[in-house]
């Protein structure tokens, strides 16, 4: 707190600065122009105030260079600018001097025109670029203008009947925007432009006010009359320019052309110095031939060199942004764009020096995600370059490693076999599979890879559809490994692609159906409730499975409506039904994992049973291990509520998991499902029928109802009696079935003839 209060003070005194400068700035101004109206004699007085003005720009000038964040170099240019400054000072402190010695101004030319003239040589080093070690144009640009200001001193000290002083001073002014748009033109956008942009206008208007004065001398406005107020005002309205809009930030080095505008005034202003440079030459001819010789040819030799290294400059940075646009930053390793050319170059090749086929081998990190949020980006890109550094170590020189995007990485083969793309393919699987030394960790990391092949004239686009297809067959079979495209993957991807398209259509519009599989209780010897099971048929694609669409759900993230949709249907079906026929049958719904991450479950959940009318304890809901997997407390605290409402929970395929004893004891359950795979052929594998009984039992010693699915064979019906398991449900009973049938089956199980066959049936 200390550090921020004391930062405030630091910027607030900041301010208070800048706002006493800039009110001394105004008010010189208006002071100026109140003596010259009001004073009668005011050329002293006039003069004063001009140095005063001038003064106070260097002033702004070291105010800034103390509040400039942009460190030594940044300083060091708001350093020469008042330096500059300084230099017309001193022109105009001898001007004043010259003055009070001989009450008038010393004939030119003379050593206040000799500052006033220098004063453009420190401008220079400030609009020279920092960077110029690497930019050769700037020392050239920089070299043109020093030798234009040395060819302007020679005339007017040295051949002071070729140049008025007059004219000498013009020069200068446009010599000076010239230099300052240069500068300017290449600027990148930020602190360092509104500096140059500032600097500019500054040149701009000393030009400017510097003509309009010498005019208005040429029209009998003598020296303390208004036409001094030309003089100190470029400096004022510079002055006022960096204190209201100052370079806050650091000056930039980059050597940026933003757009073609910019690009035009960097050209025009670099002919203008060389043009001035050239005509100042020729005006040495008459008294100096062999020094004008020398710098004709000196200027035109700079102009030229400039030219030319502003071509390879162009050149070079087109290159460099060519090489840019084809490669990563990170790895270096060519990119997508660059694949996409190498790859269609290949695929266009007629055959000449095609000796083997083209193979892409399209791989990415598994489990790269957890990585990167467990280890941070830093220790990611880190595996990311060490993985490409040994992945180009794996494959032949002649192959083209790519980084194709994220923690994806292709491998181009051209010329090669299947066979010896298949041991490439594993070698580089190999290669990432060893351990990775970061910052003294030893990080193990995997990948799956798929391989495609083509040949010349299919193409690129469904060439890497493929490889991309493979790998992903590649991830679903266990990670860590390659896989061969197959077109059995294309037909598989696009049926799935099919499948994803109809499935939200089907969705919105209700197109699902809701079978109803039977559940009976072998102590009851009757039917006790049904499982909702969904199902789909579309027009196009006939019946799809559910182990086929649900997945997709799952992706898409439409479990959720899926689930909402089934649980509605199913609860008004069996209250319908529990009304007609006078039943208490029960309805078993599944619940996904997905369906507990939406807050509102419960809320849903309890609002269907009212809209339906089903009583709560008529409900019973199933889930799976991959719902309490997480353990999370949100988990058990929706079934404790929904428990407390009456509605009953039901472990699904109880002895799939890997620690489905654990969850009875951290979960209260009301109905245990066995499997299907413990109950097929239990009567007949003393393991499963043992395993079976165990779970019975520990069912009937933990007060909790067992539902035995799958049973399809009389034997295994029986066997199960035995045991004392009190429901089945399975195909030898009755499979799933659509309302119309189910309301047949109601509408027989009160008659004599039903009642004893499904008595004969569950008691045989």
């Amino acid at each position: 707190m200390m550090l921020a209060a004391i930062s405030t003070m630091r910027r607030n005194t900041s301010i208070s600065y800048g706002t006493c400068l800039l009110v001394i700035v105004v008010a010189t101004g208006f002071v100026h122009v109140a003596v010259l109206l009001m004073a009668t004699h005011n050329l002293i007085a006039s003069n004063i105030i001009q140095l005063f003005s001038v003064l106070t720009a260097a002033l702004v000038c070291i105010f800034q260079a103390k509040e400039s964040m942009g460190g030594v170099a940044s300083r060091r240019l708001w350093h020469r600018l008042a330096f500059a400054f300084l230099v017309w000072s001193l022109g105009q402190a001898l001007f004043l001097l010259s003055v009070f010695l001989s009450a008038k101004p010393a004939r030119s030319p003379n050593s206040s025109d000799v500052a006033w003239l220098a004063f453009a040589f420190p401008l220079l080093l400030v609009a020279a670029r920092r960077d110029s070690k690497e930019d050769i144009v700037s020392w050239l640009d920089t070299a043109q203008s020093a030798a234009f200001f040395i060819i302007l001193f020679i005339l007017v000290f040295h051949q002071p009947t070729s140049l008025s002083m007059v004219t000498a001073y013009n020069v200068q002014s446009v010599a000076m925007v010239l230099a300052c748009a240069l500068r300017y033109s290449t600027t990148h956008v930020g602190s360092e432009r509104i500096f140059f942009r500032n600097l500019l206008l500054y040149s701009l208007a000393y030009g400017f006010f510097s003509a309009i004065g010498y005019a208005g001398q040429g029209f009998g406005f003598g020296l303390g009359s208004l036409i001094d107020i030309c003089w100190p005002l470029p400096f004022l309205i510079f002055s006022v320019l960096t204190l209201v809009c100052p370079p806050s930030a650091a000056l930039g080095d980059d050597y940026i052309i933003r757009d073609s505008a910019r690009h035009h005034l960097q050209g025009i202003s670099a002919l203008g110095l060389a043009a001035m440079s050239m005509l100042a030459s020729v005006a040495l001819a008459h008294t100096h031939p062999a020094l004008c010789g020398t710098a004709v040819v000196i200027t035109s030799l700079l102009f030229a060199a400039r030219t030319t290294a502003r071509e390879w400059q162009l050149r070079r940075a087109q290159e460099g942004l060519r090489h840019a646009s084809l490669h990563d930053s990170l790895t270096g390793l060519p990119n997508r764009a660059f694949l996409q050319q190498a790859l269609t170059k290949h695929l266009e090749c007629d055959g000449k020096g095609c000796n083997g086929e083209l193979v892409i081998i399209l791989f990415d990190l598994d489990r790269f995600k957890l990585l990167n949020e467990g280890w941070g980006r830093e220790i990611g890109n880190k595996v990311l370059v060490l993985v490409s550094e040994r992945v180009q170590q794996a494959v032949r020189s002649q192959d083209l490693l790519v980084r194709y995007g994220g923690d994806e990485f292709a491998v181009l083969l051209a010329n090669v076999e299947q066979c010896e793309a298949g041991v490439i393919a594993a070698r580089l699987i190999e290669a990432i599979r060893s351990p990775l030394l970061i910052d003294g960790k030893y990080l193990y990391v995997t990948a799956s890879a798929g391989v495609a092949g083509g040949s010349p004239g299919s193409d690129a686009e469904t060439m890497m559809r493929d490889a991309d297809c493979a790998m992903y067959k590649a991830k679903l079979a266990g990670k860590d490994r390659f896989m061969r495209f197959a077109s059995a993957m294309r037909d598989a991807a696009n049926r799935k692609l099919r499948i994803e398209l109809a499935l939200r259509d089907a969705l919105a519009a209700e197109a699902l159906t809701v079978h109803y599989q039977p559940i009976y209780g072998l102590s009851e010897t009757a039917l006790v409730g049904f499982e909702a099971l969904v199902r789909w048929t579309d027009a196009e694609l006939g019946v799809i499975s559910p182990a086929e669409f649900i997945p997709v759900a799952e992706d898409m993230g439409l479990i959720t409506p899926l689930g909402e949709f089934v649980l509605r249907v199913a609860c008004r079906q069996v209250s319908s039904w529990n009304a007609l026929h006078g039943q208490q049958l029960f309805i078993s719904i599944n619940l996904s994992a997905r369906q507990f991450d939406a807050p509102d479950l419960f809320a849903t959940i309890a609002s269907t049973l009212q809209e339906s009318g089903l009583p709560p304890a008529l409900l019973k809901l199933e889930i799976t291990e991959s719902v309490l997997l997480d353990g999370q407390h949100s988990v058990s605290e929706v079934l404790s509520r929904l428990r407390a409402t009456g509605i009953q929970i039901s472990l699904d395929d109880f002895g799939t998991g890997y620690s489905s004893l654990s969850y009875l004891l951290r979960y209260e359950f009301d109905v245990i499902k066995v499997d299907q795979s413990f109950v097929r052929n239990l009567d007949q594998d003393p393991v499963r029928g043992e395993l079976v009984r165990t779970v019975v039992h520990l069912a009937h010693n933990l007060g909790k109802k067992v539902v035995a699915e799958g049973v399809e064979l009389p034997s295994e019906l029986e066997y199960l009696r035995e045991l004392e398991c009190h429901m089945v449900q399975g195909y030898l009973l009755s499979k799933p079935l659509p309302c119309s049938l189910i309301d047949a089956l109601l509408d027989n199980l009160n008659t004599a003839d039903t009642r004893m066959a499904l008595m004969r049936r569950l008691c045989a």
